[in-house]
């Protein structure tokens, strides 16, 4: 479930979701959020895995390498990948 604040992680963990992205959290904020809705998890007697999302880049993922978090989410690897334009049809 993706939350964009602490207490919507808390709703979604309440609601019985067991994956929490956390979204555009700054470095700092994800550091304790992460390990707060880890604890939320635990005392509701659950295993919650916890996704860093929003704004992460190569340079800046180990700033969200840390304790709590699971999973690391980059949208630039599918977003910012230039295309190629190309065609299937086959001439006669």
């Amino acid at each position: 479930v993706e939350c964009q604040s602490e207490a919507e992680a808390y709703e979604a963990i309440d609601a019985g979701a067991d994956i929490v992205m956390l979204d555009n959290f700054a470095p700092e904020e994800m550091k304790t959020a992460a390990l707060n809705v880890k604890a939320k998890g635990m005392a509701a007697g659950k295993v919650v895995l916890v996704e860093a999302s929003g704004g992460i880049t190569e340079e800046t993922a180990d700033q969200y390498m840390v304790p709590g978090i699971d999973i690391i989410s980059f949208g630039t690897m599918t977003q910012s990948v230039p295309h190629v334009d190309f065609s299937l049809k086959i001439a006669h």
